[in-house]
Parts: C-alpha cells; sequence; structure tokens
C-alpha cells in the first residue's frame, strides 16, 4: 500500500532572506498538485551577524543584501507582509492548510528578539536552529545541522558519535519536542533508530524547500524508512507521525 504523503512541516519561500527562488503561491500549487494535505511556511528569522569570509565564494542568495563591516546583511524580517501572503494563499488553495511558520537561527542568543517576535502568537511552527558559532570575536557559519556537516562529498560514520547523538535526543525527547525527518539531505537511519528507541513519540517530516520543485523532495523514501523505524501516521492525517 502507498502511503498519502505526510504532511511538509519545513518549507522556505520568497518570504526567507537566503532563497532567490522562492514562491509561496507556486509552491502552494505544487503542493495541491501532488496531494499535500497541509504545509508549514517557516520563514528563516536571524539576527547573527555572521562573518562573510571569502564572500566572493558566497552563495548569491546569502549576499544579495549586501556585506556592510565584513558581515552579511541579514534584512529584518516582513512578518505584516508575510502574514498577508499566508492569508491570500489560504483564500486561493482552500483544500490544503497552510500553517504558519518561522526557523529562528541561534534564538538562545537573541531572548529578547525572539520573545517579541513570538509573543504575537502569529506563528503555529517554531523550528530553533544552530547555524553558527563563536570563533573568536566573530560569528561564522559553522554549518551545525546535522545536514550540513560534514561537506556533501564526505561522508559521516554517525556511529562513531553515538553517545553525543543519544545524549541530545534524549534531552529532545525530556523537552516533550518533535524530531524533524529533514530530506534536504537524508536523516541516517541510525539517528532514527535512536530517536525510537530513547523514547522520542513522534516525528516532522521535512522538505526544507527553498524553490516550489523541492516541496515533499525524498518523502516517499523517508516514509518508508520512518514506517521500518516504528512510526506511523496518527489518526489525525495532518498531525505528527507517532511511535508504535
Amino acid at each position: 500500500m502507498v502511503r498519502p504523503l505526510p504532511p511538509d512541516n519545513h518549507v522556505h519561500s520568497q518570504w526567507s532572506w537566503d532563497t532567490t527562488t522562492g514562491d509561496m503561491e507556486a509552491t502552494c500549487a505544487r503542493a495541491a498538485r501532488i496531494g499535500l494535505p497541509s504545509i508549514a511556511f517557516t520563514e528563516h528569522v536571524d539576527h547573527t551577524a555572521w562573518q562573510a569570509t571569502h564572500a566572493e565564494e558566497l552563495p548569491e542568495s546569502w549576499t544579495r543584501h549586501g556585506v556592510v563591516d565584513g558581515r552579511i546583511v541579514v534584512p529584518a524580517f516582513d512578518t505584516e507582509g508575510y502574514l498577508a501572503e499566508i492569508e491570500r494563499c489560504r483564500h486561493l488553495f482552500p483544500e490544503l492548510r497552510i500553517l504558519t511558520g518561522v526557523e529562528l537561527g541561534e534564538p538562545h542568543w537573541h531572548a529578547d528578539s525572539v520573545g517579541r517576535l513570538l509573543a504575537s502568537g502569529s506563528f503555529t511552527r517554531v523550528l530553533a536552529s544552530v547555524h553558527s558559532a563563536v570563533v573568536g570575536e566573530d560569528c561564522v557559519d559553522s554549518s551545525l545541522h546535522y545536514r550540513y556537516v560534514p561537506p556533501a562529498e564526505v561522508e559521516l560514520d554517525v556511529s562513531s558519535f553515538e553517545e553525543q547523538f543519544r545524549h541530545v535526543l534524549g534531552a529532545v525527547r525530556d523537552a516533550g519536542k518533535v524530531l524533524e525527518f529533514n530530506t534536504r539531505v537524508p536523516l541516517p537511519d541510525l539517528v532514527l533508530r535512536w530517536w525510537h528507541e530513547v523514547g522520542g513519540e513522534a516525528i516532522s517530516f521535512a522538505s526544507d524547500a527553498h524553490c516550489p520543485e523541492a516541496l515533499a523532495s525524498g518523502f516517499r523514501e523517508a516514509v518508508a524508512l520512518a514506517e521500518a523505524t516504528g512510526f506511523r501516521p496518527a489518526s489525525d492525517p495532518l498531525d505528527f507521525w507517532t511511535r508504535i
């Protein structure tokens, strides 16, 4: 039996500063076309001033807003414009559940700014990400997301870091959070298995798409792996998958 696609809970549109190919309406149109039940536009909100070392080698989408004093310019998030576009797309695609969301970079460093943003209660999905680390006096893109470590041409042996992974997964479990199954660079089988073994209750599928064509990319393979590991859809197809 081929299961219906699960919701995509991590998607970016033109309201994320780091994409030149995002298009909320076109992404919703693709979601409706492929039968996706739900989509969450979790746009980037960053307050960290990243050092632009070798700026000429960085993606144009990162530097298109400028580089000032050696640091990448990250524009303020246009909450009002974003929410207006969400409502417009909800009107255009009434059969599709469209959720609001943000992907917060280093929220623990910017508690006041993040607190003000979230106090509005406007966002259903909130992703906490760590994209940077402090090296000396500079904040650099340290690629701390699993999916970016190490470079794509190098294979990471996650079994060498089982203790560290299990520690982090246990903390996520204890906090009552959901593990994101990001398919941009697929989550290793072992990490998903460890999540089940430490008692993780649920997973959220996420393409991390920055263009309409990448929506739900790799979801068929991810669904098969999740089932083999011991997760199934909830009774509500719009909800997270849960352990069995």
